[in-house]
Formats: structure tokens, sequence, C-alpha cells
């Protein structure tokens, strides 16, 4: 599996079930203020990412299916939209883990 699929994988295709699990995540281990409000940005910058990646992904199908070739800007948008949906997806995921690290870390030091 190369990085590129992986990436899609993660991205455009789990962003929804990644963004979800991150914040039920969240909203059960209680974390610090900075961790949620971290992951509510993180999800933001997915989702908006994710959605903008779907929209574009469905005017260059609808240019194909027209029988033209798409648009060299679609294109562009699109991989950057991809981009950003698999690093928004990791980004989500670290600070969950981090989160997790920190509250584990409080509670050994409060006890």
């Amino acid at each position: 599996m190369s990085p590129l699929d992986l990436a899609f994988i993660v991205g455009p295709l789990g962003a929804p079930v990644i963004g979800i699990l991150s914040i039920v995540a969240l909203v059960v281990v209680r974390p610090a203020h900075w961790a949620m409000w971290l992951g509510i940005t993180f999800l933001g910058v997915t989702a908006t990412a994710w959605l903008t990646y779907w929209f574009l992904w469905g005017k260059a199908f609808d240019r194909v299916d027209a029988g033209l070739d798409p648009r060299a800007n679609i294109e562009v948008a699109m991989n950057a939209a991809f981009w950003a949906s698999a690093a928004g997806c990791v980004a989500l995921g670290v600070t969950v883990i981090l989160a997790f690290w920190s509250a584990r870390r409080l509670r050994t030091a409060g006890a």
C-alpha cells in the first residue's frame, strides 16, 4: 500500500469515522480545555476539507461524464483538500493521544 493510498483511506474515506470517534474519545476522557479546543479546531478543518474534496470530486466527475477533461484548477484544489483532510485526521488523532496521556498523567500525579 502506497502512502497515497493510506492518505486516501485516512482522509477522504475515513474522516467521518475518525472525526466522530475522536470527539467521542475526547468527551469521555474529559481532557484539559486545550485538548478539547484543539480537537474541535482540527475537526472543523477536517470536516471542511472533507466536504470540499467531495464537492470538487463531484464537479470533476460531472465534467468527465460530459466527455470533458477536468479542469486543472479543480484537480489542484481537490489534491489540496485531499491532503488537508488526511492531515486534519492525523492531527486529530495525535490530539486524542496527547489528551489521554495528559489525563492519565494528571490522575497518576493526583493519586
